[in-house]
């Protein structure tokens, strides 16, 4: 009889804890499934029922951070619920990196630098350590930094265009245009749709004077991306014609600089117009009656 409650008793805690386990895995996946949808607010609900059930589980801290990071922009809930994680399981490097990044996104990048090196120390082959502390290198203007963490997110990541243009931009800042060209290139090389590198290159060479290559890359980038960031890349695609219309106005070939001038009115370079205007009054009229036409 007496073996009997105690197997009863042992098969209760059993059924309990067996219920328990089963209750916190129900709420993760209906957090999940609310993530997925981007209702962030019930995703957040359930996985504060998980860690209700369960508050020594670090999966639930973890993905209700995400949560207030990504979409919620709870910042300060979102580092909490990523210390709480730590704090119960410290030798996590990828949990590190969720902290950097949401500190990044603060602002705070002198800590979220040290918290992507913890990550490191504790796997040195964790690229997305890398890649993020030479984001947050690169802005707060520590070029040459970020350059040394891209290159080494490239070498475990070899076949990365996003690699390569990160890079790039790095390069760009610091004056090395051809080295920044050469990066955009070879991530255009392995992304024929990264629009962003096709900009990024069009921006370096602009910068190089190469107005006949930016306008190709500007209109590339617009081709492949028509509906992100419209006004700016048009912006830049207008002041690349009204550069190369410049360029022919300093050696008095009027058809090209006119020619010029109105590619960068149609593409939303409003301060061309009144250059236009003296100088093309003609493609004035033409770019005028279109806009009003619109």
């Amino acid at each position: 009889i007496f073996s009997y409650f105690l197997f009863e008793s042992d098969l209760n805690k059993f059924i309990a804890v067996f219920t328990k386990e089963i209750k916190y895995k129900f709420h993760i996946m209906r957090g999940d499934t609310a993530f997925n949808d981007k209702k962030i607010k019930n995703a957040k609900k359930f996985y504060s029922k998980a860690i209700k059930l369960d508050p020594s589980n670090v999966l639930a801290y973890q993905k209700r951070g995400i949560a207030n990071n990504y979409y919620a922009n709870d910042h300060k809930n979102a580092i909490d619920d990523f210390s709480k994680a730590i704090s119960l399981q410290p030798n996590n490097p990828k949990i590190y990196i969720q902290r950097g990044i949401t500190k990044t996104k603060r602002n705070d990048y002198d800590s979220a630098i040290i918290d992507f090196s913890k990550a490191i120390s504790l796997d040195s082959k964790n690229s997305n350590a890398f890649i993020s502390r030479g984001i947050t290198k690169h802005k707060k203007n520590d070029f040459n930094g970020a350059i040394r963490d891209f290159s080494i997110f490239i070498k475990l990541n070899p076949r990365s265009s996003n690699g390569f243009n990160l890079r790039g931009k790095s390069k760009h800042q610091l004056g090395q245009y051809e080295k920044a060209i050469n990066d955009f290139s070879k991530a255009i090389s392995l992304d024929l749709k990264n629009s962003n590198a096709f900009n990024n290159r069009g921006l370096t060479k602009y910068e190089k004077k190469d107005f006949y290559g930016a306008i190709d890359d500007f209109k590339k980038a617009n081709e492949l991306d028509p509906y992100r960031s419209v006004l700016d890349r048009r912006n830049l695609l207008g002041m690349a014609y009204y550069s190369l219309g410049n360029k022919y106005k300093t050696i008095g070939e009027k058809n090209k600089v006119c020619q010029n001038y109105q590619g960068a009115a149609k593409n939303g370079y409003s301060v061309v117009m009144k250059y236009l205007k003296e100088y093309c009054p003609v493609e004035y009229k033409r770019v005028k009656y279109k806009i009003d036409f619109e």
